[in-house]
């Protein structure tokens, strides 16, 4: 059984754009794009595979049922603004094997307050629980994620002219190091508040699991035992 994890990093099709206007892939470079997934699954041929920054949905699922990948799997859409531009991308999970169940995690609010979080606080990309029913072991609970990044969570104008160039220096300053710290934060809640809930599940369904994704930093150690 192989399991493999993969960044698509910006999977978009043309003529739309990822986060700004002038970022659009030509069409070379999106066949080349698509030549390097399906490369990837030619030379690993994983039976379950998560992908992370996936834009394109219908696109990446029709290549993959090409390839062999019958089962796919989705909780989320990326955000559209100005028609054409893309943020946020969401993960996804293709398999090999029968899906028989698809949600989305759901954190625990009374212990996000009691870590202190906000109540409006949310996983920065919603996480993908997919139950396989995989070979000799049964129904699986796979876990997709892709954690917040260490981008700084605080965005600033560093051509803002309403301030002295040594203010916005200093203000720049200040957004980076109090922002980056805000994404660890975010990071590691994200962990925390996941393991509770792959605790609980596992408890109540004694399903066999996998966790696999982008993390974006060197997880809890918790996530890893």
């Amino acid at each position: 059984m192989k399991i493999a994890t993969f960044n698509l990093f910006n999977y978009l099709e043309p003529p739309n754009a990822y986060y700004e206007f002038e970022r659009i892939y030509t069409a070379e470079q999106w066949a080349k794009k698509q030549r390097w997934i399906v490369d990837y699954l030619a030379e690993h041929q994983p039976d379950v595979i998560g992908f992370q920054e996936v834009f394109s949905i219908d696109s990446l699922k029709k290549l993959l049922k090409e390839q062999g990948y019958a089962y796919f799997a989705v909780v989320d859409e990326a955000q559209v603004i100005d028609n054409f531009i893309y943020k946020r991308p969401v993960v996804a999970l293709a398999a090999k094997y029968p899906i028989v169940e698809v949600t989305s995690v759901e954190h625990d609010h009374e212990l996000a307050s009691t870590l202190g979080l906000t109540e409006d606080f949310t996983f920065s990309r919603k996480v993908l629980r997919a139950t396989i029913t995989l070979p000799h072991i049964g129904n699986t609970d796979c876990y997709v994620v892709h954690f917040k990044s260490k981008r700084s969570m605080i965005e600033l104008d560093e051509q803002n002219k309403d301030l002295t160039p040594e203010k916005n220096i200093i203000e720049l300053l200040k957004a980076d190091i109090a922002g980056s710290w805000g994404s660890t934060i975010q990071r590691g809640s994200e962990a925390t508040l996941l393991m509770i809930d792959i605790i609980a599940r596992r408890e109540s369904t004694q399903n066999p699991m996998i966790l696999m994704g982008d993390f974006n930093f060197q997880p809890l150690n918790h996530l890893l035992q």
